[in-house]
């Protein structure tokens, strides 16, 4: 997506030994930083944070830094109380620093309740940069206000003294667990802390986590942990501080960070929301709408519900409950890194200029951190990309062997939607199969429980562009991969097709049979969701429907080669009974019988010419239920007259294509095409050869609709059919 030098596995790893060097440098937090190297905080001076991080680093007890820290922080804040409160359980704690005006009550040496520093339990403080309470505010509940009066507080700020831990999630050491808590008070009057404070508090703070850590877990701590994730994991709490922040200044119900993939997918990196709404977790990670080349400079939306939004990102928003929202892009040297987003829930909002300005300023302090996860981030989701990628080679090269193993088409069928459905893990993959006008109809289908048989909902489709293209791209061997049918630019009508089908996304391969003919076409959908189509899986697709392509040449092969070797006892067999009968008339019963078997026709008979080619039908085999040419052709002259006289109606078209009125072709020419080496005439179906109306009319009267014919010779001459 963007290339920066601090990205490079080299250059991080250099980093991360660096701070391994000085254990703990800025954000690593160990007594061996150099206090001239610490970041100085606007109104706070470097001699101020020079003498707060030297008492702690120096004390000569856990005890003793604990003392000095809340001393020297109520001397430079000005604040009516600081102390310092290790937890005893999830919901009390001990005070065991602290420093408090005169005429105020002291609190050192009792147990609270966490409660009233801001949060409800332990463990709700260490996923938070810190929790500010104003005591006369809505938000204070009456518990809370009870226990801040208890101690006159109108205002405090508390952060977190957290515990390095071992984390079996990333392989190395971060922040894990809270100790306790750094809290100052205001006790006059309200207070606003300004940003400066907090950043500075936010520092003493993790000066005070390295202080309560024991030495020897402390020395393997820096020995064992993991510098990469060290980066990304003290990235990620710098975004959460920030975007803890972030809400609290726009008295906002939700903010997210939106950091981008490779292929412009994503994923929400930190988030802070309101308890009483959900949270997005992995919701959002497949959202394509805004990529690199399409971003706006803001995206504001004042009710959802009456901007008019498409319904795909409706779908997105309505889990998470959103009315209002003002998103900005992360952008840094001209590559876009992620989005930060400022979401209302409880009701409609109307952004103001200011609020726009605020958060794009507040944008610009993401570059870093954002930048920082990118390695860990793009290295797991190519692994991930890489891990599935195998898993689908895999997978279909066993679909292929199930395939080739598959002894009629229906199996074929049945196996490729089945198996490619779970190797691809949509929610419908279908067969469709394409009519002679190029309609067509679903012929098997795979689905998930819940959804409609697909035969149930449309038993066929009558799709005028394919039918005007005669298959479209798919003739020329092209798929389709449509994410959002309703992003897609699909014409209304196709898009009422869809739905009916229950589709929100789909993919098309196509599928080729006898001759690489375009014989039907296999697809994949997601019918509850948009869904972004990667290359390899449309690819795996296209593989399945070329699989089933040539399985059923395969089966087509191998079924006519049955039929050969059918045909081929057959005339084995009429040859053998041929040869043991020596009349004629036994021999035409013999032939008719087999044919007719062998070829599951409804008659067969043979005709012979006279001298004048005229002639009769002498033998037929005929099944049951139709009429006998040999009982009718005594009542019709048409089957005993002059050939010549009736060969366009009769003979001739029954052989041959002439369609002339009069057509005395077989007497002038003894056989015509026969003669001349023709081996034999088909005719699939009588009302497609644009037959005369006379010559339909009598074969319809003899029942036939579609006929082989044969010419029979003596010696050199036709003698019959």
């Amino acid at each position: 997506m963007f290339k920066n030098k601090n990205n490079t596995p080299t250059e991080l790893q250099e980093t991360a030994i660096n701070i391994d060097t000085q254990i703990q440098v800025a954000k690593d937090y160990d007594r061996s930083v150099p206090l001239n190297n610490i970041t100085n905080v606007n109104n706070v001076t470097q001699s101020q944070i020079h003498a707060v991080i030297t008492k702690i680093r120096q004390a000569a007890t856990t005890e003793i830094a604990l003392n000095n820290a809340v001393s020297e922080l109520q001397t430079i804040l000005a604040a009516d109380r600081v102390l310092i409160c290790q937890a005893i359980d999830n919901q009390a704690g001990k005070i065991l620093a602290e420093v408090v005006r005169t005429g105020y009550t002291p609190s050192l040496g009792s147990e609270l309740a966490l409660m009233g520093f801001g949060a409800g339990s332990l463990a709700e403080y260490a996923l938070q940069r810190y929790i500010q309470v104003e005591s006369d505010t809505l938000q204070v509940s009456p518990y809370q206000k009870q226990l801040l009066d208890t101690l006159q507080v109108k205002s405090q700020i508390t952060f977190p003294i957290l515990l390095s831990a071992y984390s079996s999630d990333n392989n190395g050491y971060g922040l894990g667990e809270t100790w306790g808590l750094l809290c100052i008070q205001q006790c006059t009057k309200s207070r606003q802390w300004t940003e400066s404070e907090i950043n500075f508090l936010a520092q003493v703070s993790l000066e005070l986590t390295l202080a309560i850590q024991p030495s020897l877990p402390l020395l393997q701590l820096v020995q064992n942990r993991d510098p990469l994730n060290t980066i990304d994991l003290e990235a990620r709490n710098l975004m959460q501080g920030l975007s803890d922040q972030i809400r609290a200044e726009f008295q906002a119900d939700r903010v997210m960070v939106y950091a981008f993939n490779p292929d412009w997918s994503g994923q929400v990196v930190v988030e802070s929301v309101d308890v009483n709404w959900p949270k997005a977790e992995t919701s959002l990670n497949w959202d394509y709408t805004i990529t690199e080349s399409n971003y706006k400079s803001y995206y504001a939306v004042n009710d959802i519900e009456t901007k008019g939004l498409a319904q795909a990102l409706l779908d997105v928003l309505a889990p998470l409950k959103v009315r209002a929202y003002l998103v900005v892009p992360i952008v840094y040297n001209s590559s876009l890194l992620g989005l930060v987003g400022v979401y209302q829930n409880s009701g409609p909002r109307n952004w103001q200029k200011k609020e726009l300005e605020a958060l794009q300023a507040s944008a610009t302090r993401f570059h870093a951190p954002l930048q920082q996860t990118v390695y860990q981030r793009h290295q797991k989701f190519q692994a991930a990309q890489m891990n599935a990628r195998f898993q689908r080679e895999r997978g279909l090269t066993k679909i292929q062997e199930r395939i080739r193993l598959a002894t009629n088409e229906q199996a074929v069928f049945q196996l490729a939607t089945q198996a490619s459905r779970k190797l691809l893990g949509v929610e419908r993959v279908v067969i469709y199969q394409f009519a002679p006008d190029w309609s067509g109809s679903f012929i098997s289908d795979s689905a998930v429980a819940g959804l409609t048989p697909i035969r149930e909902i449309i038993p066929m489709i009558q799709d005028t562009h394919l039918q005007r293209t005669a298959g479209g791209r798919y003739k020329d061997g092209g798929c389709l991969a449509i994410d959002d049918i309703y992003l897609s630019g699909h014409e209304p009508c196709h898009i009422q097709l869809l739905e009916q089908m229950e589709a929100r996304a789909y993919a098309i391969a196509p599928i080729f049979g006898a001759n690489k003919q375009l014989w039907g076409l296999l697809a994949m959908y997601y019918s509850t969701k948009p869904y972004k189509w990667r290359e390899d899986e449309v690819e795996c697709l296209r593989q399945v429907g070329l699989q089933v392509g040539i399985a059923m040449e395969q089966l087509d092969y191998v079924n006519k080669l049955k039929v050969r070797a059918e045909q081929q006892q057959t005339i084995n067999k009429i040859t053998d009974r041929i040869r043991q009968t020596l009349e004629i008339d036994g021999i035409f019963q013999t032939v008719t019988q087999e044919v007719r078997t062998a070829l599951q026709a409804d008659r067969c008979v043979v005709y012979q010419f006279n001298e004048d080619w005229s002639g009769q039908v002498v033998v037929e085999a005929v099944a049951g239920g139709w009429m006998s040419l040999l009982a009718e052709q005594n009542k019709d002259s048409v089957l005993v007259g002059d050939r010549t006289q009736n060969e366009v109606c009769i003979l001739r078209k029954w052989g041959g294509r002439d369609n002339a009125p009069i057509d005395t072709y077989l007497q002038e020419t003894s056989g015509g095409r026969f003669m001349r080496g023709q081996k034999f005439t088909v005719v699939d179906d009588i009302y497609a050869q644009n037959f005369p109306e006379c010559y339909i009319n009598s074969l319809e009267k003899y029942q036939a609709k579609a006929y082989i014919i044969a010419p029979v010779f003596q010696d050199e001459k036709l003698w019959g059919l």
